[in-house]
């Protein structure tokens, strides 16, 4: 097990990196008003949604 923990270990950085990135430059576009207000999800949507499954 820790074998393939090492192995990936490279891989999981990279993922968390990326993550991390694209999570930031969303938040900066909500932020700076780039993204319009009708494209954002609100908590009661999510909400929503959980009650169609």
């Amino acid at each position: 097990m820790q074998e393939s923990s090492e192995a990936a270990g490279d891989s999981v950085l990279d993922l968390v990196d990326y993550c991390h990135r694209k999570l930031t430059l969303l938040a900066g576009r909500s932020v700076s008003g780039e993204i319009p207000s009708g494209d954002r999800i609100t908590h009661t949507q999510l909400s929503d949604t959980g009650s169609v499954q």
